[in-house]
């Protein structure tokens, strides 16, 4: 494997890459490799060719390529295997795609625009059988004054929370609405990939979403019910409550939606009182455009509950610590007992069983804690160790910044690793060496990403590391880290380092 990995790996190579493509692209106008986005399997919406809509002086089909932010493997329907992909449209990274319908007749009428979040299914497959491309609109909001179509304050599905619910439908939470402070729309999204999808509707029996005259318009994607608060980067995890609990229990899984931010410009609790709680949907059946299968949870008359980070009893009440907040994509594992492990920027642990205790966390204890990273890991790793040596429950976290991206990081990135291990009631931390740095790089990295592999060995993808701050320089630069890091039998090796044991 390039990268200079001193580890045996499979053997194996990259395919050949491809970028995405439009009906209106390729070397043959139409594209055989794609569908176009508002008649999904080919073809285009008139005899004229023009699949394009009108804004004024400009006119244009998606506003550049798909921003493919989000990826899933679909498990089910006449696309099992293939990819969804979503998030948003360049060039404004998070903007929306929008149109206004010309000729279609009542109740949609002239001065309404739709804003709508490009989304496809990508066949990988070396010799697809049909498109590789299938290229789509999901409608969002409306709107009766035309808009600026680039204006970010419109909502898109960049940045949501997003896990598969045990009937093989993708919930989708939250998002992003760019235009500042940073947003998130309090959208819900049920998407079934055994439902079909046509092309625009002709008419509609609602503003925005068709139900009874076409309901094939939005197909696979249906609406569930608005969160509580505006999410934009949280956290959605599964709480295995069907599989846990079952007998007298109702026949349903929750899923808790954590975190996120309402405007994280500037660390002050008082604008981001997303990073201190979360709320929960419950699944109810598999999803149908009618019925999504979603509802809010209540449990003793509450909807949404606070997070790790305070015991108030007022939202206005701040935390007692920084240390102790969600943030932004709160890094969350489902351990075997249905807890819920929170592992993410906080240098404390917390575990919460939504299903038994809601809204009850259990934290590690108070400072001084034993680790050898004292610091938020903001943008670090963690991850559920797969299943290995009887121990079922143990999570993983590495790298991270004790400050943001866009803010200097007073100590720069580290490369320290630390486990947590579950056992009985409570559990233990455990110190796991560091992330070998490459000659000449900073120590450590944050902006990572790390998978699992089927043999159980972790792979750890690029990153930025960043020097500590000093007087000679307040504002060190970030640097990108291109050396891939491998975990494999309990050894972590680089080209620029000799391999790392993480002990028993």
């Amino acid at each position: 494997m390039a990268g200079g990995i001193t580890a045996q790996t499979p053997n194996g190579s990259w395919g050949v890459p491809f970028d995405h493509e439009l009906i209106t692209t390729g070397p043959t106008v139409p594209n055989l490799n794609a569908t176009d986005h508002l008649v999904p399997f080919g073809g285009y919406l008139n005899a004229a060719n023009i699949s394009y809509y009108s804004f004024g002086p400009l006119t244009f089909d998606w506003p550049g390529k798909l921003n493919a932010v989000h990826m899933a493997l679909i498990p089910k329907g006449l696309h099992q295997g293939k990819v969804l992909v979503f998030g948003a449209t360049t060039p404004l990274v998070g903007s929306s795609v929008l149109l206004k319908a010309p000729g279609f007749g009542p109740p949609l009428q002239s001065n309404q625009y739709h804003t709508c979040n490009a989304w496809s299914i990508v066949d990988p497959s070396p010799t697809p059988t049909g498109p590789r491309f299938r290229n789509y609109l999901l409608p969002l909001d409306i709107y009766t004054v035309p808009p600026n179509p680039l204006d970010g304050r419109f909502p898109s599905l960049f940045c949501t929370g997003h896990v598969w619910s045990p009937y093989g439908d993708l919930i989708v939470v939250g998002g992003t609405r760019f235009g500042g402070p940073l947003l998130g729309p309090r959208l819900t999204f049920a998407f079934n990939p055994r439902r079909p999808t046509r092309g625009w509707p002709t008419s509609i029996s609602t503003p925005l979403y068709p139900v009874a005259s076409d309901p094939g318009a939005i197909g696979m994607w249906g609406p569930g019910p608005d969160l509580l608060w505006d999410r934009f980067y949280p956290t959605a995890l599964l709480t295995a409550r069907l599989s846990r609990l079952g007998g007298a229990q109702p026949p349903r899984e929750t899923v808790l939606v954590a975190g996120g931010s309402r405007d994280d410009l500037d660390d002050d609790w008082a604008n981001n009182e997303t990073w201190n709680n979360y709320e929960a949907l419950v699944i109810t059946a598999e999803a149908i455009l009618q019925a999504p299968g979603l509802v809010t949870d209540t449990v003793a008359g509450q909807s949404w509950w606070y997070g790790p980070g305070t015991q108030a009893t007022a939202p206005t009440d701040p935390p007692p610590v920084e240390e102790d907040w969600l943030e932004d994509y709160p890094r969350l594992h489902l351990l075997s007992t249905g807890e819920a492990f929170f592992s993410g920027y906080a240098p404390r642990w917390a575990r919460l069983d939504h299903d038994v205790n809601p809204g009850i966390w259990n934290k590690q204890a108070a400072p001084p804690w034993s680790t050898n990273w004292q610091y938020p890991r903001h943008d670090g790793a963690s991850i559920l160790f797969p299943n290995v040596g009887g121990l079922k429950d143990m999570v993983v976290r590495m790298g991270g910044a004790d400050e943001v991206n866009y803010a200097p990081a007073p100590h720069g990135t580290t490369a320290t690793i630390e486990a947590y291990i579950k056992q009985g009631a409570g559990g233990f931390r455990a110190n796991a060496g560091n992330l070998p740095t490459p000659p000449g790089y900073p120590s450590g990295r944050y902006l990572m990403n790390v998978v699992t592999l089927p043999d159980a060995s972790l792979l750890l993808l690029g990153g930025v590391a960043r020097n500590p701050v000093t007087p000679a320089q307040p504002n060190p630069p970030q640097v990108p880290v291109h050396e891939p890091l491998l975990y494999k039998k309990r050894r972590l090796a680089c080209a620029a380092s000799q391999p790392r044991d993480f002990g028993s």
